[in-house]
């Protein structure tokens, strides 16, 4: 019987070697962060359903509620909400992902910000922008959903170009920009009250690096392939940081603040190709095989809501019933 159990726990050990080996050799699973999608830079953008966005568009344009995959309201649901500056950021989601049984749905919309415009009367819906009922419908969704089943939602915007219209006292009829900006002065930080007392888990994604407008290339401008300084390539980022996690002092739990840069810049520099990768799909968002890459900042945030493992027999919690 002695043997039988030795030889029991030297199976088991080999088969936990092998899977750890099988997981290490494998890298990133997500298919967008194939060397292949690299070779055409101009079509290497995050994809979502036709369904949800016409192709010509890219994102969505109107509010949209998209199920980046099959939907089942009863289990665990993964929210990203925001502007293009969320939307890059779909392929690395998908990487952490994985095949796990969890619902990735995405609320997106181009240049529209994270924020709570408290659309509470029919008169306020009437009026409300496109932006504002995006937001909305999102808000109300999480705000639902979470009563079924766990929800973790992830934040994410093009801050560093709302805060300096704010920083420049940028009127709302300036431009499109300073008009979402001045919502983004009042109305995020009374999102994120909202999610605070709803008890909704959120993390953040903080400033994504960009291409500075009067940057130039010799080596190639579209997209750009040469190195930035990081202090360029991500502008006041001390200041953009502060901000954000001063309007996330409100939010429940210990949310997380997801910075991507360090794996795209050293402290000083940005690259704009990384191992045969281009960084930049277009002077506003990164590539999706370069977003691809990055699905190790956002598993954390699958990890809290990942089902725990099903027990073998029984329901005494026992993963390996060798180890019960």
């Amino acid at each position: 019987m002695t043997r039988l159990i030795r030889a029991l726990l030297v199976l088991a050990v080999a088969l936990v070697g092998l899977t750890v080996t099988e997981l290490t050799m494998a890298g990133p699973t997500s298919a967008s962060a194939s060397p292949e999608r690299a070779k055409n830079p101009r079509t290497d953008y995050p994809s979502m359903p036709s369904r949800c966005v016409a192709r010509k568009d890219l994102i969505p344009q109107t509010p949209t509620r998209c199920e980046m995959n099959a939907y089942d309201g009863s289990r665990p649901t993964l929210v990203l909400w925001g502007d293009s500056h969320a939307w890059e950021m779909i392929p690395a989601i998908q990487a952490a992902l994985g095949d796990r049984d969890i619902n990735f749905v995405a609320y997106v919309l181009g240049g529209c910000a994270p924020l709570d415009a408290a659309i509470n009367t029919r008169a306020k819906r009437a009026k409300a922008s496109d932006c504002d009922l995006n937001n909305d419908m999102a808000l109300r969704f999480v705000q639902e959903q979470q009563q079924v089943a766990p929800v973790k939602v992830i934040l994410g915007g093009a801050w560093h170009y709302y805060l300096e219209e704010i920083r420049k006292g940028s009127k709302p009829d300036d431009s499109y920009r300073a008009r979402i900006a001045n919502d983004v002065k009042t109305d995020t930080p009374r999102l994120f009250r909202t999610l605070g007392e709803a008890r909704v888990d959120v993390d953040v994604v903080g400033q994504t690096l960009t291409v500075p407008e009067q940057a130039t290339c010799k080596q190639g401008r579209h997209p750009f392939v040469c190195s930035l300084p990081r202090t360029r390539a991500v502008p006041k980022a001390a200041a953009n940081k502060n901000y954000l996690r001063n309007v996330m002092k409100p939010l429940a739990g210990s949310p997380r603040y997801i910075e991507v840069n360090d794996a795209l810049c050293s402290k000083k520099t940005c690259r704009g190709k990384i191992d045969g990768i281009f960084t930049f799909y277009d002077d506003f968002h990164i590539s999706a095989t370069r977003s691809g890459t990055l699905g190790r900042f956002f598993a954390p945030s699958v990890r809290d809501i990942t089902p725990a493992a099903t027990p073998v027999d029984g329901g005494d919690g026992c993963v390996l019933i060798l180890f019960c």
